[in-house]
């Protein structure tokens, strides 16, 4: 099997694989592609220098902490930083050991678990990875989180798209328009958008 095609059957799947199913092929990810840092540096930079409030940050797939570190060693007022990664490995192995940085591997998806009480909300590369129906399940769990300021970074296009062929673990079809729409039905308003270095959307979401 070529690596285009284990992409293609782990999208094929993915409707019938649970949690635990998921995770574990995040294991796999993890033991044969470590590196997964994709954020774009300068867009969070941007993104954090505008927050007059950024005391407690919830990040979702933040993979070793990449972000964390980043943020952390430039804002002294940031008092937790709370990284939700469905891969154990890269949860066991965190780039920092800044003190105010939490690493948690949930049980189940977050979606099902309690969402903590947060400013600022970070999804680096993380909506292309669930569903069209797990979207709004995520969306409406970073609204119960409180969150007011969100920064969104995806490869998604406008229209959407159906990954089939690329070498990834994306399988979210809906398009930015779709994505857009459903922040406004949490309440959320695009504030900023923008194209990072590595060609990437990104979006600044406040509430």
């Amino acid at each position: 099997m070529t690596h285009t095609q284990h992409w293609d059957s782990y999208r094929a799947a993915y409707p019938d694989m649970g949690y635990d199913d998921v995770s574990a092929f995040h294991d796999w990810v993890w033991k044969n592609y470590p590196n997964q840092h994709h954020h774009s540096p300068e867009m969070m930079d941007l993104f954090f220098a505008g927050l007059f409030t950024r005391t407690l940050v919830l990040e979702i797939g933040g993979w070793t902490g990449e972000a964390a570190a980043r943020q952390l060693a430039a804002y002294p007022d940031i008092k937790a930083w709370i990284n939700f990664e469905i891969c154990r490995g890269a949860v066991l192995r965190p780039v920092t050991t800044d003190p105010r940085y939490r690493p948690v591997w949930p049980e189940h998806w977050v979606w099902n678990t309690i969402a903590p009480t947060v400013d600022v909300a970070v999804l680096s590369h993380v909506i292309e990875h669930v569903s069209d129906k797990q979207l709004p399940h995520l969306l409406r769990w970073i609204a119960d989180s409180r969150a007011r300021h969100l920064y969104i970074e995806s490869p998604i296009n406008e229209d959407g798209q159906d990954w089939m062929g690329d070498n990834s673990a994306h399988v979210l079809t809906l398009g930015w328009g779709r994505v857009i729409d459903l922040l406004e039905s949490f309440g959320y308003q695009v504030m900023k958008r923008e194209i990072a270095p590595s060609g990437h959307p990104v979006l600044f979401v406040a509430q």
